[in-house]
Formats: C-alpha cells, sequence, structure tokens
C-alpha cells in the first residue's frame, strides 16, 4: 500500500451505496465481523492442513475484501487461496493477511466514527 492510497477505496464502496455513509459504516462493520471469523478458520485451516477449508476460507475473504473495495487484502486472499495450508510460505502468507487485516479494521473502526 503506497503512502497516498488507503485500505478501503471508499470510492468502490460508494458506487454500490451511492455514498449512503450509514450504509457504508453498516456494510464495513458486517465486512469486519465476517473477516475475523473467516480469518479464525484459515488459521485453524492451516494448524489442521485441511487445504479444502482453506480455499474456502481464503476464497471468502477475497470476494468481501474486493466487493468493500479492500483491493490488498483482497489479493494477499487470492494468493493465499492458491498457494494451499503448507509450508513457510503459508505461514508469512498468514502474517501477511493479518497485518492487512489489522490496517483495514483500523481504516473502518475510524471511518465509523466519523
Amino acid at each position: 500500500m503506497s503512502a497516498d492510497t488507503t485500505p478501503v477505496d471508499l470510492s468502490h464502496l460508494n458506487r454500490y451505496t451511492g455514498g449512503n455513509v450509514a450504509l457504508n459504516r453498516e456494510i464495513l462493520a458486517l465486512f469486519s465481523s465476517q473477516a475475523e471469523e473467516l480469518f479464525a478458520r484459515l488459521r485453524k485451516a492451516s494448524q489442521d492442513d485441511d487445504a479444502k477449508s482453506w480455499r474456502e476460507q481464503a476464497h471468502a475473504i477475497k470476494g468481501g475484501a474486493r466487493g468493500i473495495g479492500a483491493f490488498g487484502l483482497g489479493e494477499l486472499a487470492a494468493t493465499l487461496e492458491k498457494q494451499g495450508p503448507r509450508g513457510y510460505g503459508a505461514s508469512r502468507g498468514l502474517k501477511a493477511l493479518d497485518d492487512e487485516m489489522r490496517l483495514v479494521a483500523d481504516f473502518i473502526a475510524l471511518y465509523s466514527r466519523g
């Protein structure tokens, strides 16, 4: 992410919400809670070496992230979806995804406060 971008492209989200701030906040809050749950499942899939669950959770994060305009998060999830739950790459990928999810969550928290 460059210094002149944010973790969530609000112009993308606004195309779907008509710029309705209350609706944006509701959608972003819903995404935040679902993403946390999906990430916990993804981490468990890694621990269990469950490739099917890994793909499902990564795919769900990817779709939700892209839907709200969190394109960096969506791209990381897409990479993990293809990669699978094994090895050092999976561990590094989970860390990168976790870091980006925190950036998105912080952005959403600030946006929600107004």
